[in-house]
């Protein structure tokens, strides 16, 4: 898990593109939860790469890897909203298998 968020911080989020949210230093629950949803990375690799880019403070960190971004928030990338019902539906079926 250490490993997977470090890759996810180092990798998927580099310093260059945090540092360009919004107000990239300013967190609360709702913005690490809508942020690490919008990333498609966990709440705890998106507090180790602000903080490996210096943007948020120890405590800051802790207030983001309290949080979990809640599953009916998740958005699957195997199953955009795009999809007809009925190609939704095969995906669903077929991921189930």
């Amino acid at each position: 898990e250490v490993r997977a968020n470090t890759f996810a911080s180092c990798y998927l989020m580099p310093p260059e593109f945090i540092s360009q949210i919004p107000d990239p230093r300013d967190w609360n629950t709702e913005k690490a939860i809508n942020w690490a949803n919008e990333l498609r990375v966990s709440t705890e690799a998106l507090a180790y790469a602000l903080s490996a880019a210096k943007l948020i403070s120890d405590s800051t960190e802790s207030l983001i890897k309290s949080v979990r971004v809640p599953s009916t928030v998740k958005s699957d990338p195997e199953l955009p909203e795009s999809l007809s019902p009925a190609s939704r539906q095969r995906r669903e079926d077929w991921l189930k298998r």
